[in-house]
């Protein structure tokens, strides 16, 4: 029996949450729910499965706050921005460390 718990994904797996290269080709919608919150979200075999949210924002603020609080020349330094989403890190001043 499967263990329901783990997730596996099958080397068969074509969609979009289960191949890189069909996820790269597909189209994200960018929306603001009803609370505000902005939703970086992909359509799979109907489903829209949510690829990013707007209160991960704060998360990534302060991880970077963190990584660069103690480098000597914290205030200078750039962050790469890998992945996809809202673009957080792109559009926000995470590296305005303040001392």
């Amino acid at each position: 029996m499967a263990d329901p718990t783990r997730l596996i994904l099958q080397s068969g797996d074509n969609s979009a949450v289960g191949s890189s290269e069909t996820f790269l080709m597909s189209r994200l919608n960018y929306v603001t729910d009803k609370n505000g919150q902005k939703i970086c979200l992909l359509e799979d075999e109907g489903e829209e499965v949510g690829v990013m949210m707007g209160w991960e924002n704060t998360i990534m603020q302060r991880t970077v706050e963190r990584l660069c609080q103690d480098h000597p020349k914290a205030s200078n330094l750039n962050v790469l921005n890998v992945g996809f989403g809202l673009g957080l890190v792109c559009t926000s001043k995470f590296l305005s460390l303040q001392s």
